[in-house]
């Protein structure tokens, strides 16, 4: 009776961690799909700024929630595509 307790408690204990881990990695997930796609689109571009966010705002390229983020990855130079230099 007493070992049937044990183990349904310890049952419940670990599927509310699973339940937890499984919550946490999601979200894990959706931030790293998030930066891999910034920075993607950060290597892809020549310009990299804040005019550049405004201008494809502006043409619909990227939501007005989503320039926050993107603000953590900005470079104030123009990449020279050819010569990988600044």
């Amino acid at each position: 009776m007493l070992n049937d307790r044990i183990v349904a408690y310890l049952s419940l204990i670990f599927s509310v961690v699973g339940f937890g881990l499984v919550v946490y990695q999601s979200h894990e997930v959706k931030k790293l799909n998030e930066y891999e796609a910034i920075r993607q689109i950060q290597i892809s571009e020549p310009s990299f700024t804040i005019t550049d966010f405004k201008r494809w705002e502006q043409e619909g390229k990227l939501g007005s929630y989503k320039i926050e983020i993107f603000k953590r990855f900005v470079i104030n130079a123009n990449i020279d595509p050819v010569n990988n230099s600044v």
